[in-house]
């Protein structure tokens, strides 16, 4: 199994099999926007460019980021299936906010020590800025309790290590990025990544680890696309992890 995942992992068309289809749409990105993929340059489920010709061109002439706190306000509705691992909707929020803060907190990482990095942040926009904002869309808690069962049935029934794979979340996320200059919406994102496939992983045993190595990728994911030019694949996460942790 070991060995499959690591093949798995290296496979593009496997990965592509693996990896989690695109969230609903929350509403925070504008719903008459047509979102396409666009695979040959970003590595999320959804691209909108009012004109992408002018994005880069604006791009090149700004040299400053103002980061917007991710926002909570848009998420969608938990199912029945996410609230066993809440024990009521008070907590489920507040657990929303600490990912909204660590979200905040690693895309200035991401940012910061990109080898190639262009970009100052800043506390106020201007001219000279491109304003971002973040939504998290959604956030399904890991079932830690499934999972469990699951790896335990693993040792004595074969197949049984399914149960923990049905024990899964996800996380999803809605980007705006606007122009200091007159505030003009020039850019959408949005993607979705479900828990990764692992032979084991102390991420299933946890609520938001896996949503929180989500959002270390994205964060790493945006920052490679502002510093690069739009010739440039930025490759998507992997549906495997071969980390027990």
């Amino acid at each position: 199994m070991f060995s499959l995942l690591v093949a798995l992992s290296s496979c593009s068309q496997a990965n592509q099999v693996l990896k989690a289809g695109s969230a609903e749409r929350a509403g925070f990105i504008p719903s008459v926007l047509d979102l396409k993929e666009e695979r040959a340059r970003s590595p999320f489920h959804g691209v909108w460019y009012k004109d992408e010709d002018m994005f880069y061109q604006r791009r090149a002439e700004t040299t400053k980021l103002y980061l917007l706190p991710v926002r909570t306000d848009f998420l969608l509705e938990k199912g029945w299936w996410s609230e066993l691992n809440s024990l009521d909707r008070e907590e489920y929020e507040k657990d929303v906010k600490e990912l909204a803060a660590h979200f905040d907190s690693e895309l200035q990482n991401a940012f910061e020590n990109h080898e190639s990095n262009r970009w100052k942040i800043v506390t106020e926009p201007d001219e000279e800025s491109l304003i971002i904002e973040y939504a998290l869309v959604e956030v399904v808690a890991t079932k830690v309790h499934i999972n469990a069962i699951g790896t335990t049935l693993g040792f004595f029934v074969p197949g049984g290590g399914l149960i923990s794979r049905a024990g899964g979340g996800s996380v999803a996320f809605e980007a705006n990025i606007y122009d200091g200059k007159d505030g003009e919406l020039l850019l959408s994102l949005a993607d979705r990544e479900a828990d990764k496939l692992a032979v084991v992983t102390l991420k299933d045993y946890q609520f938001y680890a896996h949503a929180r190595k989500t959002i270390m990728e994205w964060s790493e994911q945006f920052a490679e696309l502002a510093n690069t030019e739009k010739e440039i694949t930025v490759e998507d996460s992997s549906a495997v992890t071969i980390e027990p942790w």
